[in-house]
């Protein structure tokens, strides 16, 4: 697993996936927490059904999604790469190689949301099994999320070679344009 996670990163669109991906993970919590609270529910327990539920199928989406897009590119690019050589590259270090990249891209794209969606909610497991209070469970989540929206302005802005407060900014108002629109859909329900 470990040799996957240095090739993610090593991977460049594997890098963008996670990175991306993650702020899919993020953004799709921020709602889930905003609506469930929106709706006058604060159980713990329906939070983690809920964002582990959407969790899982960003994962099973973003897994086979992108492997299945990356394996399509891979074998087009294999097949023009053979036509111009006029030889196959089947059982050959270019085609494990493709073949690897496929596997650790669909890897990125599906693990990336989810544990980004785990970690924002990692509060209410703990208010689940009474370890930590409720009172203030929302505000923990969503400072959490908040947090990991900043860091990824601050990988954003360095691969930029940017500002990374613009960066930054950028994301965290990113997030909290999704916890304003959740709240005000509450409204109208």
């Amino acid at each position: 697993m470990q040799s996957h996670i240095n090739a993610a990163f090593k991977n460049k669109i594997a890098r963008r996936y996670i990175v991306v991906n993650s702020f899919d993970g993020i953004l799709t919590t921020i709602g889930i927490i905003v609506g469930i609270y929106a709706g006058g529910i604060a159980d713990p327990k329906v939070i983690i059904i809920a964002v582990v539920g959407a969790a899982i199928a960003l994962c099973v989406s973003g897994i086979f999604g992108g492997y299945l897009t990356e394996e399509a590119e891979k074998k087009g690019s294999l097949a023009r790469i053979e036509r111009s050589m006029l030889k196959k590259l089947s059982s050959t270090k270019i085609e494990e190689k493709s073949k690897k990249s496929t596997i650790v891209i669909g890897l990125a794209n599906g693990l990336a949301p989810a544990f980004a969606s785990l970690i924002i909610i990692s509060p209410a497991f703990f208010a689940a099994l009474g370890i930590i209070s409720e009172k203030n469970l929302l505000f923990m989540m969503i400072g959490i999320a908040f947090i990991m929206l900043a860091v990824l302005g601050v990988i954003l802005g360095r691969r930029a070679k940017d500002n990374i407060l613009k960066y930054v900014i950028k994301t965290v108002i990113i997030g909290a344009i999704a916890a304003v629109l959740t709240s005000v859909i509450s409204f109208f329900a």
